[in-house]
């Protein structure tokens, strides 16, 4: 059955993935992208049930329009799919300006910290939804830069503590990972795939896509059913 769905990051490789191939199921979609100027990528969705709406992570009242357009466009939000920022900043401590800290902290990290707030809220008033948190990472630290290490482990630790203590009858709550070198369709495939099987039976799951090994683990951090 087609689902209303809010997609992060549609200007992400990941992001884009997810949006095309939820249209291509026949779900509605409302997608939040940083630009405003080019969108020419999303012509092709044209006359699809398809709504970009412009997000400034480091505004909580633009944060609050992502979920007014969500209101205003659908009868009732589904799935919630809130992909971790990334942050391409080879500096080292030492030598980062503080600027660049404090722009990376208030998008990357407070941003999503509103948004998700947000969509809790809109699904606690709904008295049902489900919220899936999509993690990329680097298969070694290393190759990433402080700024990018910081992201994660915040992004992290948001899903992972949300995934253990948020109980709520019919609020579905699961968190996705897999390394950068994943096949991008492969891992957008595997989400919506994964969501439709396995997303409203238990909430708080961890699912860890694999492409090498062909499979995929997953870990329930919370017995309750649905």
């Amino acid at each position: 059955m087609a689902k209303n769905i809010l997609i992060t990051d549609a200007d992400t490789h990941i992001g884009y993935e997810l949006l095309k191939l939820s249209i291509k199921r026949g779900d509605s979609v409302i997608a939040t992208t940083s630009q405003t100027e080019d969108l020419s990528s999303y012509q092709a969705f044209e006359g699809k049930l398809l709504e970009l709406v412009y997000w400034n992570r480091k505004s909580a009242p633009s944060t609050r329009n992502v979920l007014l357009k969500v209101q205003n466009t659908f009868n009732t939000l589904d799935i919630a799919l809130v992909l971790k920022p990334s942050i391409t900043n080879p500096e080292p401590i030492n030598i980062c300006k503080f600027a660049t800290i404090e722009k990376a902290v208030d998008e990357r990290i407070t941003g999503t910290l509103f948004l998700v707030k947000e969509i809790l809220k809109y699904y606690i008033k709904a008295k049902k939804g489900l919220l899936s948190l999509i993690n990329m990472y680097p298969e070694k630290p290393e190759e990433s830069n402080f700024l990018e290490n910081t992201i994660t482990g915040s992004f992290r630790g948001l899903s992972e503590g949300l995934c253990s203590s948020f109980k709520q009858q019919d609020i579905f709550i699961h968190r996705f990972q897999t390394a950068f070198s994943t096949d991008i369709n492969e891992y957008a495939d595997f989400i919506l795939k994964t969501i439709d099987s396995k997303g409203y039976k238990v909430s708080g799951k961890h699912f860890h896509f694999q492409k090498k090994l062909g499979f995929f683990t997953s870990f329930s951090h919370s017995k309750r059913k649905s």
